[in-house]
């Protein structure tokens, strides 16, 4: 319910039919998590598959196109686990444990590796190297902080501000380790921030 300008209700209308709602409008289907962008919205079901719908400017749903859709579209796969979501970008686990971006790239965001001349964004999934990811955190600037199964704890993104603890301003398109490996407690980010919870 509330706004619907870019039909990101999933109520599967025409453009010139795209009213709010006031009330809740059920989207069919049985559904597990849902994860929320600027007018896009993305969710899994019980069956692991996941979904995307609404405002997809830069790529943001996953389907190797940037079509908005006022219905749900299913992003390729079948085993996703953990999704986490912002403005115009994605990142999201698989029960394998391997780690997924998509979506806007700015800063690196999406931890490919890459030079500043190619940060473009992502109309499909693509991976980070690794495949024991645990949990995920994020700040809107472009930062991002993320827990292995091992214990480590890895960062990459916008970092202007010192936001990755990397004891440096610099920026980084590839996940880098802080130090240590007892990062099991929960993790999160707001602004340009994170807080962790160690174990030690």
């Amino acid at each position: 319910w509330g706004s619907n300008t870019n039909g990101q209700l999933g109520h599967n209308q025409a453009e010139a039919q795209l009213p709010g709602a006031s009330s809740p409008i059920q989207i069919p289907g049985s559904w597990s998590a849902v994860s929320g962008g600027n007018q896009w919205f993305m969710a899994t079901k019980t069956d692991g598959t996941l979904w995307s719908w609404g405002k997809n400017n830069k790529g943001q749903f996953g389907v190797n196109s940037t079509t908005y859709h006022s219905s749900p579209v299913q992003v390729p796969g079948t085993t996703w686990a953990n999704v986490y979501s912002s403005s115009t970008w994605v990142l999201a686990t698989k029960t394998d444990g391997t780690l997924w971006g998509w979506g806007d790239n700015v800063n690196g965001a999406l931890g490919q590796n890459q030079a500043p001349a190619q940060l473009n964004s992502y109309s499909s999934p693509v991976q980070l190297s690794g495949t024991t990811w645990n949990q995920i955190a994020t700040y809107d600037d472009g930062g991002r902080l993320a827990t292995r199964s091992d214990g480590t704890a890895w960062t990459w993104g916008y970092n202007a501000n010192g936001g990755l603890g990397l004891n440096n301003t610099t920026s980084y398109s590839s996940p880098t380790q802080l130090p240590g490996t007892d990062w099991t407690g929960d993790i999160t980010g707001k602004s340009t921030s994170f807080f962790a919870l160690r174990t030690s």
